[in-house]
């Protein structure tokens, strides 16, 4: 399975999406909000019973999340989550800045009554969800950026 074939928001539920993909989600998700730190071993074991699943959904969820450098292969020892640094960090926002303008460009070029509609509910749902905080409003808010870009018709730039 390519990394490409794994959207966000694609497995939203236990119940949707394979087991990959929802292992991908999990442990992706628990990386960037910092549940598990950067150099952590990523045990099988351990995973399979956080996350309630198989071990090949987590050997493969853990390859793709190597392919995205979110996760460090050791050779022979198993998988880790890949280290960080400001200088990385500052890189990939300057990245995503740019290319999240580009896409917004485009879905404003392309723009209709529908996608305008579309960018207004989810600006309302994510300001709606703000007191609830945490994961409610880290949702809608991705979900109010993803509306914004979302009109670019230009999907090779939207899975970056």
């Amino acid at each position: 399975m390519e990394p490409s074939l794994i959207q966000p928001g694609n497995a939203t539920s236990g119940t949707e999406g394979s087991a990959t993909q929802r292992a991908y989600l999990a442990i992706r998700r628990m990386i960037v909000v910092g549940d598990v730190k950067p150099g952590e071993k990523l045990k099988i074991e351990g995973l399979r019973a956080r996350l309630d699943t198989g071990a090949s959904p987590i050997r493969e969820a853990l390859s793709l999340l190597t392919s995205e450098h979110l996760v460090e292969r050791i050779d022979r020892r198993g998988f880790r989550a890949a280290d960080t640094s400001r200088k990385k960090f500052d890189e990939i926002f300057e990245m995503r800045c740019e290319l999240e303008n580009m896409a917004l460009q485009k879905s404003m070029a392309n723009a209709t009554e529908a996608w305008e509609e579309g960018v207004v509910v989810a600006h309302h749902r994510m300001v709606r969800s703000r007191g609830q905080g945490g994961e409610s409003f880290e949702d809608q808010h991705k979900a109010f950026h993803m509306s914004l870009l979302s009109n670019c018709d230009a999907p090779i730039l939207m899975r970056f």
